[in-house]
């Protein structure tokens, strides 16, 4: 059970830090630099700026590193239980983050 409660919260984290990164106040100059620096039509401002697109990254980071300080801090697995584990939730985060961002 704290595990499902682990995991909801890593995947409430990486909708929050990709809202943050996407559309929050805090990092529209960094958004802007972007988008000047390659053009508003570039690939790198488009993947800066899509909410899909960053919280890939964001659960590229999150989750692996929730899944291994959870395993190993609850139970220890062997190394290709965690790696698994890490990447199948990268894309289910990234999943649950885009739905949660949506306008």
């Amino acid at each position: 059970m704290l595990t499902i409660a682990i995991f909801a919260l890593a995947i409430l984290a990486v909708a929050r830090i990709t809202r943050l990164f996407v559309e929050d106040r805090i990092l529209l100059s960094w958004r802007q630099w972007m988008i000047r620096r390659f053009g508003e039509t570039s690939l790198a401002a488009y993947l800066t700026t899509c909410p899909w697109c960053v919280s890939i990254y964001v659960a590229a980071v999150v989750m692996p590193a929730t899944v291994w300080l959870t395993f190993h801090a609850l139970s220890p697995q062997p190394w290709y239980v965690t790696v698994l584990t890490s990447a199948l939730s990268i894309p289910a985060a990234s999943h649950v983050a885009g739905m949660l961002n949506r306008e």
